[in-house]
């Protein structure tokens, strides 16, 4: 929830860095952290870590899904239990 309400700098649009962005963080690491510290958003670099984690964890409940439901294998149930 705190994706699309609550405080600007905690909505999902603001992790959508600019090309230009990133690679201005990248060029000036030290600087851009220092300054990320004083102020209260993300970097640039931390906005596409969080898009390429949300992707991630995507993709890995989808493939979840998609084996316990075509091959019949219950993942889910032995994720809960910790049993084969």
């Amino acid at each position: 929830m705190r994706g699309f309400i609550g405080p600007e700098n905690a909505h999902f649009r603001s992790f959508f860095p600019a090309q230009k962005r990133v690679l201005n963080n990248l060029k000036n690491f030290k600087t851009e952290q220092l300054s990320h510290q004083a102020h209260s958003h993300h970097s640039a670099l931390g906005g596409l870590m969080v898009m390429f984690l949300l992707i991630a964890v995507a993709f890995h409940v989808s493939a979840v899904l998609i084996i316990q439901y075509r091959y019949k294998v219950p993942l889910i149930k032995r994720m809960i239990s910790g049993t084969k």
